[in-house]
């Protein structure tokens, strides 16, 4: 019984792990905002050549435009901004066959967040659902728009004139 009640523990420890870690990532805490992006674009850009080579495919190319720092974000500003750049990364990764991604973060005169996720791949009508329904979709393209939505901010998602595409997300403080 003792082993079992172990094991019960241990899962339910695991799990409380990943609920804290989804609420807000420790590396913001740790690295802040900048810190956690470069961070999280090192983890992505190491795998990409030898994938790149096994399909014999040009290598995404990930790259990050930000200021030195950021002025103190309020933490769900962070959250929001570190989700939806993951995000991006994550559709780009999957469905855009892109060769450049650049992350880009930048404060507007009007103490707003910008956060882009440019990349030069197939662009949005390769990705599923695009303009997904409301209430379809839960994760994806639907939830950047939310992690906006909730902060009084918005999530465009558009094609770019060089066929690739743009999530631009606008963060108030």
């Amino acid at each position: 019984m003792l082993a079992d009640l172990r094991k019960v523990i241990r899962s339910a420890v695991d799990e409380i792990r990943t609920l804290v870690h989804d609420l807000r990532p420790p590396s913001l805490d740790e690295l802040g905002l900048i810190g956690s992006i470069e961070q999280r674009i090192t983890e992505l850009n190491k795998p990409a050549r030898p994938l790149a080579d096994e399909q014999g495919t040009e290598p995404l190319h990930i790259e990050l435009q930000a200021p030195p720092s950021l002025p103190a974000l309020p933490a769900a500003v962070e959250v929001a901004a570190y989700r939806i750049v993951t995000e991006g990364l994550a559709n780009v990764l999957k469905h855009s066959k892109a060769t450049v991604c650049t992350v880009r973060l930048q404060m507007s005169q009007q103490d707003r967040l910008i956060v882009e996720v440019t990349d030069n791949g197939t662009g949005l009508h390769h990705y599923p659902h695009p303009q997904p329904a409301a209430g379809k979709g839960g994760i994806g393209l639907v939830s950047l728009r939310e992690r906006a939505a909730e902060l009084g901010g918005q999530c465009t998602i558009e094609r770019t004139e060089q066929g690739g595409t743009r999530v631009s997300a606008i963060l108030p403080l």
